[in-house]
C-alpha cells in the first residue's frame, strides 16, 4: 500500500522506500515495439519482436528472407533451415540444440510459436551469419549489416520517449491508450489540457498529471502531495528530498543538485530524450514536493 509524504517527524524508514521504489520502477516499464533494420532497410514483421530474459525473438521468415537466407521446413521434425552459399543454419522448435554448417550450437532462449508465428533468437541469427548486430535501446531499433553490406550505416531514430511508455508529442487520446493508472480527471484552459491519474511512485501516493499544449505532450508531473496543501520547514524540505532523491538516483543515475539553502532543493537528471527534475520547494505560503518530466532536446 502506498504512503502519503508526511511529515519528516513520522520517521519514514528509508529500506521500505528504496525496496519500493524497485517494484514501482519495474511496474512502470512498459511492453515496447522493436523495429528491426537489415542493411539500413525495415523489416515488415506481422508480428512484433519480443524480448525473453533479455533475449530479442523474431519471426524467422522475414528475418531468414532479409538475411538472403533460402527457408525449408519439415514439419515432422519441427525443424527449420536457412542457408545460402555460405552458411545453413538448422534450428527445431522447442529445442536449445541448433546447428551451424553441421556444428552444435546451445541457444540460451528455444524457437517457439507464439499466435502461429515462428520466433526465433535474432542474435544467433545475426552470430550465424557473420553480421554485426546494433542495439539503440533508448529508441527500441535493432539495425543488422550483413557481411558483404557495403552501404552507408542508417542513423538511429531520435529517442522521444517520456515516461511509462508515453512518448512526447503524443495526443491526450494515445496517452490514455498506454496510461494504465486509475484516471481521475481531465481539465482545459485554452490550448492547454491536463490529465490526471492516481499512481504511486516510490512506494507513494501520488497523482500524476500529463500535460498538452495544441494536443501535445509537453510535461508531465509527479505530485507527491497529491495536490493538498503542506507547509515545510528547510529542515523537513532537505530531509523529504533527500529521501526522494535516494530513490530517484536508482532509476536515473547521478544527477545535479541545486539548492538556495532557503526556498528550494533540486536535483536535474538529463537522459537522451527527457530533462527530469526532482523539486521542493516553497511556493507562496505552501511547499511542493514534484518530480517533472520535459523534453530534452
Amino acid at each position: 500500500m502506498e504512503k502519503n509524504i508526511k511529515r519528516p517527524s513520522f520517521k519514514i524508514i528509508f529500506t521500505s522506500l528504496l525496496f519500493l521504489s524497485v517494484i514501482f520502477f519495474s511496474n512502470d516499464a512498459k511492453a515496447a515495439t522493436i523495429t528491426t533494420y537489415v542493411n539500413a532497410q525495415k523489416i515488415n514483421f506481422a508480428s512484433n519482436p519480443i524480448n525473453e530474459n533479455g533475449r530479442t525473438l523474431v519471426e524467422f521468415k522475414p528475418i531468414f528472407k532479409a538475411l538472403g537466407l533460402d527457408i525449408e521446413w519439415y514439419s515432422a521434425s519441427k525443424t527449420i533451415v536457412g542457408k545460402n552459399a555460405n552458411v545453413k543454419i538448422q534450428l527445431t522448435l522447442g529445442s536449445k540444440i541448433a546447428y551451424v554448417n553441421g556444428n552444435k550450437v546451445t541457444l540460451e532462449v528455444a524457437p517457439k510459436v507464439i499466435n502461429g508465428r515462428t520466433f526465433i533468437p535474432l542474435r544467433f541469427v545475426s552470430d550465424s551469419t557473420n553480421s554485426e548486430i546494433l542495439y539503440h535501446a533508448s529508441v527500441d531499433e535493432i539495425d543488422i549489416y550483413s557481411r558483404n553490406y557495403t552501404g552507408e550505416k542508417r542513423t538511429p531514430s531520435k529517442s522521444n520517449k517520456a515516461l511509462r511508455g508515453t512518448k512526447w508529442s503524443m495526443t491526450p487520446a494515445e496517452v490514455k491508450k498506454i496510461e494504465t493508472a486509475t484516471f481521475i480527471e481531465s481539465a482545459v484552459a485554452g490550448n492547454v489540457k491536463a490529465l490526471y491519474y492516481s499512481v504511486g511512485k516510490y512506494g507513494y501516493s501520488t497523482q500524476l498529471v500529463y500535460y498538452f499544449e495544441d494536443e501535445k505532450l509537453i510535461m508531465a508531473v509527479y505530485d507527491f502531495l497529491n495536490g493538498k496543501e503542506a507547509f515545510f520547514t528547510w529542515s523537513e524540505k532537505t530531509y523529504i528530498h533527500d529521501l526522494l532523491h535516494k530513490a530517484a538516483t536508482h532509476e536515473f543515475g547521478k544527477g545535479s543538485f541545486y539548492s538556495d539553502d532557503y526556498v528550494y532543493l533540486s536535483t536535474l537528471w538529463n537522459t537522451d530524450s527527457s530533462s527530469i527534475m526532482l523539486s521542493v520547494k516553497d511556493d507562496g505560503i505552501y511547499s511542493s514536493v514534484k518530480l517533472m518530466f520535459t523534453p530534452y532536446y
